[in-house]
């Protein structure tokens, strides 16, 4: 009966890892696609300051 007892308590721990990675998955793929988007905010960024610097260098 004991042994019956730990083997519960150990498939129990092992779902609630098992949840809490899956958890961990979802909070780190929403960290990656927000650090893609701002590697393209920054991109872009950095494009339109290149351009109007072009200009003002081009008008000088």
């Amino acid at each position: 009966m004991e042994i019956g007892r730990r083997i519960e308590r150990i498939e129990e721990d092992i779902a609630e890892i098992k949840s809490s990675l899956n958890d961990m998955s979802h909070a780190l793929a929403r960290v990656e696609e927000s650090v893609e988007w701002t590697k393209m905010a920054f991109r872009i960024l950095f494009g339109v300051i290149g351009i109007i610097l072009g200009i003002i260098v081009t008008t000088l």
